[in-house]
């Protein structure tokens, strides 16, 4: 798949580094100037799986903000990391189901994949290091430990489900979601 002319200029140019004695896989690495330049765009909906990944969305982050009485102008230190560390357990799921089912189908078609199960698999490896990043901060207690046992197994299956049934689908609310993502980052630093 080749992309247009106009989006590649707008990416920031990278290189690829690989670190021999770290578990990490080859990954790009970009300077300071680079991230910068990265505007923050926000795909509009206007297909109708858009419009039920945003409402779907929503109502996944209504009803964690609700459980866990997100109140951005309360949170201290310790909630912040907590929802952080929570966050990122789940965050790590979808490029793991999608890497797994690109994987099977390219097995069962005997047909190449083009790298895209090395690129799902390096998101998802990327969310665990964001993961053990804030473990530095603080260590989960044993509630924290079971909701995430949970949230990972409600959300691996009903992912795994949903991209079964529509890869598109689950790639526009990985989308969404990682707005999402940059939102609560800013929130969070702000």
């Amino acid at each position: 798949m080749k992309i247009s002319q106009a989006l590649a200029d707008r990416l920031p140019s990278y290189k690829m580094i690989m670190q021999y004695k770290s578990h990490r896989m080859i990954h790009p690495v970009y300077s300071l100037n680079e991230i910068e330049k990265v505007a923050n765009p926000h795909k509009k909906p206007d297909k109708i799986r858009d419009y039920i990944a945003i409402g779907f969305l929503k109502a996944l982050r209504g009803t964690f903000d609700y459980v866990t009485r997100f109140n951005e102008e309360k949170m201290t230190e310790k909630q912040w990391v907590t929802r952080t560390i929570f966050l990122e357990t789940v965050a790590s799921v979808p490029g793991f189901v999608a890497a797994m089912h690109r994987h099977m189908r390219s097995l069962r078609t005997m047909q190449r994949d083009h790298g895209w199960i090395h690129h799902l698999l390096e998101e998802s490896e990327n969310e665990r290091v964001h993961l053990f990043t804030f473990l530095h901060l603080s260590t989960p207690g044993l509630l924290t430990r079971m909701m995430v046992v949970v949230a990972q197994g409600i959300f691996f299956n009903s992912y795994f489900l949903a991209y079964m049934l529509s890869p598109k689908f689950c790639h526009t609310f990985v989308g969404y979601l990682e707005e999402q993502a940059v939102h609560t980052y800013t929130i969070l630093l702000r």
